[in-house]
């Protein structure tokens, strides 16, 4: 058999990046699966959380996966946006007018499809197994609907509920507060190019300290921005000098990976104070990156894994769609299972997750195959090969 060529450089760079997509995109996916914590049955609601097991299965998803995915996402966006170009006027806004293709059309098409299938809940079917539905007020105007767009709670389906924890807050389609958010970032590059070229590091570290800080604080949106800001930052800083990153990550590999499970372990298994808790969550968000990287160039590098074109392709679209589904697809199997254990509940769950994650695969496909102009709306790009 002939001695396979490593790929180095870009190529490995270019495919560690590819490789992590798709897997993040299934986790943020899980993570919201796990977010249905009861059902309603015969007027009765059944909680997850009394039964046996569910403490240490859920925890175990807020210690290893919960908030890994994002940072990373963010990461890549401003690797990519800075990297092997000088920014000037004509490359900003060529780069704006990429973005608006690949984010804004998308961001705009996936939470007016969200609109859409929201009301299908209020369809007279689903009262018995969603009553909560009845406490929802309808707000049918401009800026209602607009509002939407930006923060679903004060949008046109509101309640009298508190909002998220922490004040963040969520467009109708939410997993897409993260392309929400990208956008600002991308509007505000010439703002982050001249602080990276006059002040290199520095900068970087000014934000990634503020954001470490802040950690246990809840501020809002302004926390889901410091987020956004700090991580795009990292990779732009690393694209615009010319860093090495998967050489730079690959040195401390085998310490965040040991850091990475120590950390999250301990936070599974012990009872934190909560301050205490955010904190070693946001190292381990940092170190969770740092072994993802060097994980998937190890994984490239042995010849062992492959990237897959059409996975990193379709990851936007199961990141963007699984958010309008996964509710209604756990609902549905709670309701014909009933099931009154937790064994059964996240048997449902990984269902779920095959489905949703399967399915919208399947769908990426067909748009690719039979109607290349709506994935490119929903995508931000067309792939059928």
């Amino acid at each position: 058999m002939p001695h396979e060529q490593k790929p180095e450089g870009k190529s490995l760079r270019s495919q560690s990046l590819d490789l992590l997509r798709f897997p993040l995109a299934v986790i943020v996916a899980a993570i919201h699966v796990t977010a249905t914590r009861s059902y309603w049955v015969d007027g009765s609601q059944i909680r997850f959380s009394d039964m046996d097991g569910s403490h240490l299965f859920y925890g175990f998803f807020d210690a290893f996966l919960r908030n890994q995915s994002v940072p990373i996402y963010f990461f890549i966006a401003g690797y990519v946006f800075f990297l092997g170009i000088t920014l000037t006027i004509d490359t900003y806004g060529q780069k704006l007018k990429n973005r608006t293709k690949s984010l804004l059309i998308p961001y705009v098409s996936w939470n007016t499809l969200a609109v859409l299938i929201a009301l299908l809940a209020f369809m007279p079917e689903f009262k018995t197994i969603l009553p909560n539905i009845q406490n929802i007020h309808f707000h049918w105007n401009i800026p209602s609907i607009l509002e939407t767009f930006w923060n679903a709670w004060f949008g046109i389906f509101s309640t009298d509920r508190p909002m998220a924890p922490g004040g963040l807050i969520y467009p109708q389609d939410y997993p897409l507060w993260f392309v929400r958010d990208l956008m600002i970032i991308v509007v505000s590059a010439p703002m982050i190019y001249f602080c990276l070229k006059t002040t290199r590091w520095y900068a970087v570290a000014v934000i990634g300290i503020v954001w470490f800080a802040l950690s246990p604080y809840k501020l809002g949106h302004f926390s889901q921005m410091l987020n956004g800001y700090f991580f795009f930052t990292w990779g732009a800083y690393m694209s615009h000098h010319g860093r090495d990153m998967i050489k730079d990550f690959r040195h401390f590999f085998k310490l965040c990976a040991g850091g990475y499970l120590v950390i999250s372990t301990a936070l599974w298994l012990c009872n934190f104070p909560e301050w205490l808790y955010d904190y070693l969550k946001s190292a381990n968000v940092i170190l969770g990156m740092v072994m993802a990287y060097g994980l998937a160039s190890l994984l490239i590098e042995s010849g062992r894994v492959k990237t897959s074109k059409f996975l990193a392709a379709s990851s936007f679209f199961v990141y963007a769609g699984h958010g309008l589904i996964v509710a209604y697809i756990n609902v549905a199997l709670f309701q014909i299972f009933t099931p009154r254990s937790f064994l059964p509940v996240a048997l449902i769950y990984l269902t779920t997750l095959i489905i949703a994650v399967g399915g919208l695969c399947v769908l990426f496909r067909l748009l690719g195959k039979y109607a290349p102009l709506l994935q490119q709306i929903f995508a931000g790009r067309r792939y059928n090969k």
